[in-house]
């Protein structure tokens, strides 16, 4: 008898570019909403006003990150004062995205700001371990209670498979692990490619996709949605 293995977990990120078109915004949207694939949208409140305000109102519903300069994170006035500005335009946001693998000082704020999902390219130098256990194959920890650290699978280099997966290949996809696709540079070609694989996958049930902001309930639920209703909200 075949035994079923937990799927795989997907998380695709994708920037907002500060100048787009309504028009390409609204093919990405489109996009995702054929397929059904949740994108996580990393936003710059200061460079891309304009730009966040075209996707909220092309997709009222759209789960969004706010993308961080890692020199913010190192003056805790300074960081306060911009996760002040982004609770302003966007009062639900509850995800952190920093490139750059920068070393996180003010954890405490972020989750004092109700930020619950920091991504960042590489997990910084701490003295003490995870206070909660990830699920073996998730690149999470939780140094600090309310907050969860991930990691973004690295760019994959130039190739056939680069171009093609944007998370370096099948071994990523493996049953119960997570990846988080961090598609910076994608097209709008690339990414209707990577959102049909996903949803490809996904009906064979071996990959379920989440957002950033889905990523602490399914950590509690040991990195599987329970009946679907997380996924299905996202």
């Amino acid at each position: 008898m075949r035994v079923q293995q937990a799927p795989a977990t997907v998380v695709i990120c994708r920037e907002l570019p500060a100048h787009i078109a309504a028009a390409e915004l609204a093919s990405w949207v489109g996009s995702a909403r054929r397929v059904s694939v949740p994108i996580t949208w990393v936003v710059d409140v200061d460079r891309a006003a304009s730009a966040v305000d075209l996707l909220a109102a092309t997709d009222p519903a759209a789960r969004m990150a706010v993308g961080i300069e890692e020199g913010l994170l190192a003056s805790r006035q300074t960081l306060r004062r911009k996760l002040a500005d982004v609770r302003r335009r966007l009062p639900d946001i509850d995800a952190v995205v920093v490139r750059g693998g920068p070393t996180v000082e003010h954890r405490d704020l972020l989750v004092g700001e109700g930020i619950r999902t920091l991504c960042v390219d590489r997990f910084d130098q701490v003295t003490r371990g995870s206070r909660r256990p990830a699920p073996r194959g998730w690149p999470c920890r939780s140094v600090l209670w309310g907050l969860w650290e991930v990691t973004s699978t690295p760019q994959p280099s130039a190739g056939v498979i680069g171009g093609i997966l944007p998370w370096g290949g099948p071994r990523i996809l493996a049953p119960g692990t997570l990846c988080v696709v961090h598609a910076a540079d994608s097209g709008s070609h690339r990414l209707d490619r990577l959102l049909a694989l996903v949803n490809k996958k996904r009906t064979r049930g071996t990959v379920q996709a989440a957002t950033l902001s889905d990523l602490p309930e399914l950590l509690v639920a040991g990195g599987q949605s329970r009946g679907g209703s997380i996924l299905n909200a996202a």
